[in-house]
């Protein structure tokens, strides 16, 4: 059974080139605008009709767009120009849907991932009696938006507990385990989005160092067996040694050499 038989009877359709370049484009614009619109955002701008000041590059649409993102995702809405990005040049690409989905899905995981991050630390610092890190002007619904709020913390972030909604991540994995749980989440994304393979790397750089002390082994054991003939060989000499020594203590007068002076004789 060939393949294009195996796709028919599944189902499978394949994008024409016309409808890949389309979802290109489409993505490619939708970057773009959620770009722009939240590198031009200006609360005061949103709440004021006429916009004060300058007026925005999209408008209140580009306000209205920046602002709803900002308060879903937090900080990590800034990671959706680089999903939608991501998307357009696949299909620009031609890839495969199979792999479109796998880099979709972990930088989606990846935002989820900091958005749960970034509100255990708005929390935490919160609880101590300090302002957040970022405006919440912009972030309304703190550092890890709704999601990150309605996940951990509780939505909406600001109130009492009996009046939040969520918040389970919080009742049961604690600060800890959730950050855990997060971080986890976001390594594996980025190892996979990226073709990185931690388990591999471990294991190459376990193998170097066995390779290395395997080296140095060999390398101790030919020096050893190289010094153990001299060091055999050095008792040898000190016995010849200790033999002439011998030799010179019991030698009688009359054996003595020619150049040597008799002292008892010497004048006679």
């Amino acid at each position: 059974m060939t393949k294009a038989i195996i796709e028919k009877q599944v189902g499978i359709k394949k994008a024409t080139p016309e409808k890949q370049a389309t979802l290109g484009f489409v993505f490619g614009i939708i970057s773009i605008l959620s770009f722009v619109s939240l590198y031009d955002y200006d609360p005061g701008s949103f709440h004021s009709s006429p916009p004060t000041q300058n007026s925005p590059l999209l408008g209140q649409v580009g306000l209205s767009l920046a602002s709803n993102i900002l308060g879903i995702f937090g900080i990590s809405a800034w990671l959706l120009p680089w999903l939608f990005g991501t998307l357009s040049f696949l299909s620009f690409r031609k890839t495969q849907n199979k792999e479109k989905l796998s880099k979709f899905l972990t930088i989606a995981l990846s935002i989820f991932s900091i958005c749960i991050l970034a509100n255990i630390r708005d929390v935490q610092i919160r609880e101590d009696g300090k302002s957040s890190l970022f405006n919440p002007n912009i972030y309304v619904h703190g550092a890890g938006g709704s999601v990150g709020a309605f996940i951990y913390s509780g939505q909406p972030i600001s109130s009492q507990p009996e009046e939040q909604v969520g918040g389970f991540f919080r009742l049961w994995l604690g600060s800890l385990g959730a950050t855990m749980l997060a971080l986890c989440i976001l390594f594996f994304c980025l190892s996979i989005h990226f073709s990185f393979s931690p388990f591999q790397f471990f294991l190459t750089r376990i193998k170097i160092w066995k390779d290395l002390s395997k080296q140095n082994r060999a390398e101790i054991s030919e020096e050893t067996q190289t010094k153990e003939p001299k060091e055999k060989n050095v008792p040898d000499e000190v016995e010849v040694s200790n033999k002439e020594d011998k030799k010179k203590k019991w030698k009688l007068p009359w054996n003595s050499d020619d150049g040597e002076d008799d002292l008892l004789f010497g004048d006679v």
